[in-house]
């Protein structure tokens, strides 16, 4: 038998199977304080709705962090309303999402 020794990079996150993330945006001190140093990623959601994993905004913070829940809603008792895709940043607390279900592209900001 032949063993062959590798080194692996562990993953910087992990996602529910069939949560499909789709798109990703890093970002940095320029983005704003809440944002600095993480990264959002668009959960498409799994074709079979009952699954219920994805359907969301989540933002990693660090390696191997748990992703945490950004921006929800797109599931809603079973019935699919949105299926992120992607993530623009536009700068200090502002950026653009996908939905491809939706066809619309929502401008999110934070108020002031």
């Amino acid at each position: 038998m032949i063993s062959v020794r590798t080194r692996l990079t562990a993953a910087y996150a992990a996602f529910d199977a069939h949560s499909s993330p789709l798109g990703f945006e890093a970002f940095d001190a320029g983005n704003g304080p809440e944002l600095a140093g993480s990264f959002l990623v668009a959960l498409h959601g799994a074709t079979k709705e009952k699954l219920g994993h994805g359907y969301r905004i989540v933002r990693v913070s660090k390696p191997g962090a748990v992703p945490e829940d950004f921006i929800t809603g797109f599931l809603k008792d079973g019935k699919v309303l949105g299926r992120p895709a992607d993530v623009l940043s536009l700068g200090p607390d502002e950026l653009l999402m996908t939905d491809d279900y939706a066809g619309v592209v929502y401008y999110v900001y934070k108020a002031r």
